[in-house]
């Protein structure tokens, strides 16, 4: 049964699945859909155009698809809006805003939390089971590959991605792209492997054996873009994850995070043998 506190407005464009409920002072205005067992806590704010799945929890002062923080953006302008998957919990104060897109909206995929104050800004894309820790930032058309992990405070830069079961740091920039199973502690910089979050996510004993080939090949062996795809290409037949590395290359061409400390030292490639 639908459940609509008496204090929240709700516009005449806005579908709501039966068992929508909606606590105190909600505001949801533009064309939007809620899907069924969605919660809204209560003081939150959704503007459309908005498409949301099933079963998300938003945490009181969440705000969802309100126009880009750009000065040159009419926020009379509806745009593509934001689309949201199922699942998702939004702790309190997080704020999503709509796409800058006629054609693309701002997008959220399925089972991602999003602690408090935590933000995606304008035409980004938030893949599955990703975390992102309190006051974490992913810019304007920034992109999270699913299992994304970034810490608290940390801050994935505009048009920055960041590939599948990453790892970035509370308090550091992504100011490049981060590579799939990479751990990024400092400014544009890797500092090796996310081997934990590589066995908790159930990544079998060999293909983390590929993993690392993998970072041989990209961050150790000093080559050139061209030379490392073609390495890499020599277990692409026998590896998903070094298919992903490669696909994650070519999808973005920008120079991708550089390892820690320059020249990779020996105990570093020991480390990443021995894990």
């Amino acid at each position: 049964m639908r459940k609509i506190d008496s204090t929240s407005v709700i516009g005449p464009q806005v579908q709501l699945a039966d068992d929508v409920e909606i606590g105190p002072g909600c505001r949801l205005d533009g064309p939007m859909s809620l899907g069924p067992g969605n919660v809204l806590m209560g003081y939150n704010f959704l503007r459309g155009p908005l498409t949301v799945g099933a079963g998300n929890r938003f945490y009181p002062f969440t705000c969802i698809g309100f126009e880009p923080q750009d000065y040159k953006y009419d926020p009379s302008r509806p745009g593509a809006g934001t689309a949201i998957g199922e699942r998702n919990i939004f702790r309190e104060h997080v704020t999503i805003h709509r796409a800058t897109s006629d054609h693309t909206p701002t997008r959220i995929g399925d089972a991602n939390m999003f602690m408090v104050g935590s933000h995606a800004g304008h035409d980004a894309c938030v893949g599955n089971h990703c975390i992102l820790a309190n006051n974490a930032l992913v810019g304007g058309h920034g992109v999270l590959y699913d299992r994304v992990n970034l810490g608290g405070g940390s801050a994935v830069a505009q048009k920055v991605a960041v590939g599948r079961l990453a790892f970035v740091s509370g308090t550091v920039g992504a100011a490049s792209h981060v590579p799939p199973f990479m751990m990024s502690r400092s400014r544009r910089t890797v500092g090796g492997i996310n081997i934990v979050g590589l066995r908790r996510s159930g990544m079998s004993r060999e293909e983390i054996d590929h993993v690392k080939w993998a970072f041989r090949v990209v961050y150790l062996s000093r080559n050139s873009r061209p030379v490392v795809l073609e390495t890499l290409e020599i277990r692409a037949a026998e590896s998903e994850t070094v298919r992903e590395m490669i696909a994650f290359l070519r999808r973005h061409p920008e120079p991708i995070c550089e390892l820690e400390g320059g020249k990779a030292s020996r105990a570093m490639v020991e480390a990443v043998e021995a894990e």
